[in-house]
């Protein structure tokens, strides 16, 4: 049986920007200091030449949540007196630390469940954390670099946002290609892992 998803996701810190909040705090950055605002769709159906959804991964590790959110549900909703609540805060030294494992976790899992090697990878969706982690993390993986798509370096990490909005520049520019596998990798809050392999078309 085949069905048609509409998948939605979306990023805002600049409604909780304040400039004069800059700092550092116990390790912990404020999140406008780390993300960036970003909204992306993605409507997934079947269709006649099209990649198509094969493999996925989802994990959750409880040990090491990396962002504290105090606000939100009916406990504790938005409102002038539990604003500061509502500013999610980044622990910015375990994101460093747990990117790597998580995302190699996610690789390792839908490679052993495919049968794919790196090589028969024809594009690459890596969850936009920054540059330097996504670099490292390509090169301990022996990941080509012309086959990964990159805009952390000009969006910012727009966080659930990314890697859908890396499909879309691909799909804008005529650059999706269509004769090899394509696969995302994403790590969150949580901390959840995760990711995705797209076959091409029969």
């Amino acid at each position: 049986e085949s069905f048609t998803a509409l998948v939605v996701a979306a990023n805002d810190v600049s409604s909780f920007l304040d400039r004069g909040l800059y700092m550092r705090v116990d390790n912990v950055w404020m999140s406008p200091v780390i993300f960036a605002d970003g909204a992306s769709a993605g409507v997934f159906g079947p269709g006649e030449g099209r990649p198509f959804l094969k493999y996925t991964h989802c994990a959750w590790d409880g040990e090491h949540p990396l962002v504290t959110y105090k606000g939100g549900g009916a406990a504790r909703p938005t409102s002038a007196l539990t604003i500061d609540d509502h500013v999610y805060l980044m622990d910015g030294r375990d994101v460093a630390a747990q990117f790597g494992p998580a995302m190699g976790r996610a690789l390792s899992s839908l490679g052993f469940r495919s049968g794919l090697s790196k090589d028969q990878v024809s594009r690459w969706y890596p969850h936009r954390a920054n540059l330097r982690l996504i670099q490292r993390f390509l090169a301990e993986h022996l990941v080509a670099l012309d086959r990964v798509r990159c805009n952390v370096d000009s969006l910012g990490n727009t966080v659930s946002a990314s890697t859908l909005l890396l499909l879309h520049e691909d799909l804008e520019h005529g650059t999706l290609p269509l004769d090899g596998p394509i696969e995302f990798l994403v790590v969150g809050a949580g901390m959840a892992e995760g990711g995705a392999i797209f076959m091409p078309p029969a």
